[in-house]
């Protein structure tokens, strides 16, 4: 059965679909099953591009289950479903097929590596006696039982010291498959025979990288491998056992040689009787060629993966043919999130429409243009946007308080940018930009345009190309002349804390500006902060303490004894020998190759080179002797926390930290790092020479995440220390803590991850989930310490904004995590969710036995921010968010807003009687007589 990791993906997208329809009620599977049951053509038991299968009733079953199967193919996995949950497939089709020939008993294709006995006499079965009669004689004259009572195993074993000819061994032959060919045969079973029925098959591959793929159908419990003709004894590939599938098959790219096939039979039945099967071979060059755009084999489009190319192809033929990488080297992240923005269809943001432009000051803004329409016309040549239009553009309004030269920068994330800036605010006049600059990234490449005061400006943002969209990080400044470098803004938080652009410290924030113009247009991060504390030689943070429990590292200062693949590498030995590349499967030390291939399977295929590097980095149970000291890597398992050091010299020599781990289904993996230093943590394959899956920068005391979705096989968790001197006894800190966790399968963050992404929420229930959360926003100060610590891990987010002067209640209930939750007032619409650390009103511990966990005072119209997390890096879970406000309604009797107070708001009122909400226009909680009295004392 394939590992998907696009699987819950669709679900979880099947769901939001779901869901949008029925509001926040929970979602039935029987009301989501798509109507493409009705209709579809092909069989319930066979794998199908195309979703669904013709049995309606089969069908529909299966999609309640597996919605991926009507949303996208009716793949293995599907017809492996189907088979569960509907019943057995059709019969064998044998139409076109060689007959194998075999009768139930008989080995007349067992295969090189088989043997059987020429009589029944040597083998233990429940019958009475056997079919050599001299044989038989010989071993009942000794003990009767064997024809009295049962042949069992005493028999058989006396049966081969007698009976030598009866018991020689023989080597089965094995049936020709040529290419292009099927065979019909069948697995025999016989109760209680120590010896199963095996069917081999022999086929030649001519060329070099021929693809070899092998379809296996019947009701059969099996195990498939693939051997070398010449020596039978070591699979070439991994058993595969398929339980019940009625087509199963295999894929392998092979060179020129002899293979053979070999179908065993795994079941156990009582009495005697055969299974009918179909094999039938295909061999072809195009299959092992590299795989290009729509190709099923290239992995998902929605998530990262080491090859190129993807499995959508007009999604990968987008994101190509804006970033040729993808489909040159490996879908990485930023083409997964390119897919992710373009290819799913998500919902316009509400400035997609010049009419719909949002207004907007001197300052950073950050927003994304996926699920943008084009909506301006086209606009004369762009530098060199020799196209003349901005594609999937978002608008904004702009009005300066004064006059002066307005400087607008913006960064790319994943997309070709252009930026235009019109004179005026009515959409028929955005026609002739007064500026235009196509990728504006850099600080240097900022675009300046004089505007006059109190003059509306619409400025429009989108794609160089139609297919092009992402996330943006807009950043205006006015000043009397043109600010190539923006200047520091003067903001209040220090230059030690997370925020938006620029810090309090004007000197400060100029140095770090001037090395990294990032932390002056995007936003004051944690590589701003360490860079802050080297070069304005300001105190390290707070130091970090071992939590309990936690792995030492053990990693002296300045020394490199977990390096890694960073350490002199690779180990020496003779040929053969763990510790070098051979050609064989496995090595001589039995110790050593079963802990190398237990973290990759295919060394005990053949001992590449990198089974020899990873019996170097495991170094205690290989023994291999490397051009350095050990350990070089250290191995971790899910719930492990680890207490590190790491270090950095002269800006030239920077520590790297390595960690192994493996995976055995395809799973979700989450490394939290929180740092006295700069640096970042990446996740790698084994090869840890390739860029990372994914990675994250890391620093400042805050614990930051990191998520990747992974097939099966061994990876590193990399920390690697940053691009600044913080050497060994010098006052910076050198410690981190990094806890590793994992799930079983592809998992989705939520919706409302991070906190530009907060969900808005009103009075009333909210269930919530945190699993699968990253950890997002600042540190908390001192004053709401709880759990021992600062800090809010897998966060989740909500914003809500104040209809009544009075006090809103926050309640938690049926919650499964305990932790805390803060409580931000979000000083405007716009304002960077990263400037927050001055901005708590209310934060506290919450436990799942606890109801009220904070009460904050409000008021009309003002925005407010909720988070909610976990204690401790492991704290996730689900329960509801219950919201109550109390005390003056900010709309008076105006309750349908229509600017007059009437016969409509009282309707409102009185079908509002005795419950609460807006109207309740006194903030007693109950709708009745008092507010009665307020609407009419405003009538008309």
């Amino acid at each position: 059965m394939p590992n998907r990791p696009w699987r819950a993906i669709a679900t979880a997208l099947f769901c939001a679909k779901a869901a949008a329809i029925v509001g926040h009620a929970t979602v039935s599977a029987a009301v989501v099953v798509p109507n493409i049951c009705d209709g579809a053509s092909n069989d319930c038991h066979t794998p199908a591009s195309n979703p669904g299968c013709s049995d309606l009733a089969c069908c529909e079953t299966v999609c309640v289950v597996d919605p991926f199967c009507c949303m996208f193919s009716w793949d293995e996995t599907c017809v492996s479903e189907a088979k569960q949950l509907c019943g057995p497939c059709v019969d064998v089709d044998c139409i076109g097929a060689t007959p194998e020939g075999e009768a139930i008993l008989e080995k007349i294709n067992p295969g090189c590596d088989s043997y059987f006995y020429e009589s029944s006499c040597c083998v233990a079965w429940h019958w009475l006696g056997c079919d050599d009669p001299l044989c038989e004689a010989l071993v009942c004259s000794e003990d009767p039982s064997c024809c009295q009572s049962a042949w069992d195993s005493d028999c058989a074993e006396r049966a081969r010291e007698l009976c030598a000819e009866a018991c020689a061994i023989s080597v089965g032959p094995m049936t020709e498959l040529p290419c292009g060919t099927a065979v019909c045969g069948s697995l025999w079973y016989a109760y209680d025979l120590s010896e199963p029925d095996r069917d081999s098959y022999v086929f030649e591959v001519t060329a070099e990288n021929t693809g070899m793929t092998l379809a296996v159908s019947g009701e059969l419990l099996v195990s498939i491998t693939l051997r070398s003709a010449s020596d039978c004894d070591v699979p070439l590939e991994p058993v595969f056992i398929e339980y019940g599938l009625c087509v199963t098959t295999m894929t392998a790219c092979l060179d020129a040689g002899q293979y053979a096939v070999r179908i065993e039979n795994l079941m156990e039945r009582d009495g005697i009787g055969e299974v009918p099967y179909r094999i039938e071979l295909s061999c072809s060059e195009a299959l092992c060629t590299p795989a290009g755009c729509g190709n099923p084999e290239s992995g998902s489009c929605y998530a990262a993966h080491s090859s190129s190319f993807c499995d959508d192809k007009s999604c990968c033929d987008a994101a190509c043919e804006v970033d040729q990488y993808c489909c040159d080297s490996d879908w990485d992240t930023q083409c997964a999130e390119f897919a992710w923005c373009v290819c799913l269809g998500v919902a316009a943001p509400a400035n997609d429409g010049c009419a719909d432009a949002i207004p907007i000051s001197e300052g950073s803004y950050t927003g994304a243009t996926c699920g943008a329409t084009t909506d301006g016309g086209a606009i004369e040549a762009c530098g060199e946007h020799a196209e003349g239009m901005i594609y999937r553009d978002v608008w904004f309004r702009y009005t300066p308080s004064s006059g002066g030269v307005l400087t607008l920068a913006s960064c790319q994330f994943g997309f070709d940018q252009v930026v235009a800036i019109y004179e005026g605010c009515s959409c028929e006049d955005a026609t002739f930009p007064i500026g235009c600059i196509d990728n504006p990234c850099a600080a240097g490449d900022a675009l300046c345009v004089p505007v006059t005061a109190r003059q509306c400006y619409l400025i429009r943002l989108g794609g160089r190309t139609p297919s092009e969209a992402g996330e943006f990080a807009l950043s205006l400044s006015l000043a009397a002349e043109c600010d190539a470098a923006p200047a520091c803004p003067n903001l209040t938080h220090d230059c030690l804390t997370l925020g938006t652009v620029g810090c309090s410290d004007g000197g400060c924030c100029e140095q770090v500006c001037a090395a990294s113009p990032f932390c002056c247009t995007v936003t004051w991060d944690c590589s701003c902060i360490d860079e802050a504390r080297v070069l304005c030689a300001l105190p390290a943070c707070a130091g970090l303490s071992p939590p309990e429990g936690a792995i030492i590292e053990r990693e002296p200062c300045g020394e490199d004894l977990n390096g890694g693949c960073n350490a002199v590498l690779p180990c020496s030995g003779p040929s053969g020998n763990c510790c070098a590349q051979h050609a064989g499967p496995g090595c001589v030390d039995a110790v050593c190759a079963a802990a190398v291939c237990a973290i990759d399977p295919e060394c005990c295929q053949s001992w590449f080179a990198k089974c020899a590097q990873l019996a170097c980095l495991l170094d205690g149970p290989c023994g291999c002797e490397s051009q350095g000291s050990g350990p070089f890597v250290t191995p971790i398992a899910p719930g492990d926390v680890v207490f590190g050091s790491a270090w950095g010299s002269n800006g030239l020599e920077h520590d790297r930290d390595y960690y192994l781990f493996t995976v055995s289904e395809t799973s979700t993996v989450r490394c939290v790092v929180t740092a006295e230093f700069p640096g970042t943590i990446g996740i790698h394959e084994f090869n840890c020479a390739n860029d990372p899956l994914a990675d994250e920068k890391v620093g400042g005391c805050v614990a930051r995440s990191v998520v990747a979705c992974l097939e099966p096989g061994a990876y590193f968790a990399i920390l690697r220390h940053g691009p600044v001197a913080n050497p060994c006894g010098s006052e910076a800190g050198n410690d981190y803590i990094l806890a590793f966790e994992a799930w079983e399968g592809c998992a989705l963050a939520p919706a409302n991850d991070t906190c530009n992404a907060a969900l808005v929420v009103e009075d009333g229930d909210m269930p919530f989930t945190s699993e699968f959360a990253t950890t997002d926003g600042p540190s908390l100060p001192p004053s709401c310490s709880t759990w021992f610590n600062v800090y809010v891990f897998n966060d989740v987010w909500f914003e809500y904004v104040a209809t009544r002067d009075g006090l809103l209640t926050v309640d938690l209930a049926e919650c499964s995590v305990e932790g805390r939750v803060v409580v931000y007032e979000r000083p405007s619409e716009f304002a960077d969710c990263d400037d927050l650390a001055q901005q708590i009103v209310a934060c506290s511990g919450a436990t799942c036995e606890q109801t009220t966990v904070a009460s904050v005072p409000i008021a009309c119209g003002r925005r407010y921010l909720l988070r909610v997390g976990g204690s401790n890096y492991f704290s996730q879970g689900t329960g509801i968010l219950h919201l109550s406000s109390r005390g003056p309604s900010c709309l008076g009797g105006d309750l349908d807003g229509d600017g007059i107070i009437g016969p409509i708001d009282l309707a409102l009122l009185l079908g509002a009687w005795g419950g609460s909400g807006d109207a309740d226009l006194d903030g007693s909680g109950t709708v009745g007589p008092e507010d009665l009295g307020i609407l009419l004392g405003q009538w008309g």
